[in-house]
């Protein structure tokens, strides 16, 4: 039986965690928007050399040199794995407060 309770728990905690990952837009402006994964994904642009990405969304315009790319390969699975664990957190009680 605590087990089940446990479970129940800890899936309705997870559900409302998740919750603000619905929409990745907050109230306010379009130019207020969050970028989804910014670390992950600049690790990632300079790791592949994604010009196009890095210009876009970064406002990079020099080439990523080696130095930056093996770094940045180091450093993607510890960026993924922090704003996994904490994006949706964040999302979440921003949605609730509604910032």
């Amino acid at each position: 039986m605590q087990n089940a309770a446990f479970r129940l728990i800890s899936l309705l905690l997870a559900a409302s965690l998740t919750s603000g990952c619905a929409t990745a837009v907050p109230v306010g402006s379009p130019a207020k928007r969050p970028m989804l994964f910014h670390d992950t994904r600049l690790q990632y642009g300079l790791l592949t050399n994604d010009r196009l990405m890095l210009r876009q969304d970064f406002n990079m315009g020099s080439e990523p040199d080696l130095v930056e790319r093996v770094v940045s390969g180091l450093v993607l699975p510890f960026a993924a794995a922090t704003e996994t664990t904490f994006w949706p957190l964040s999302a979440s009680i921003k949605t609730y407060l509604g910032e």
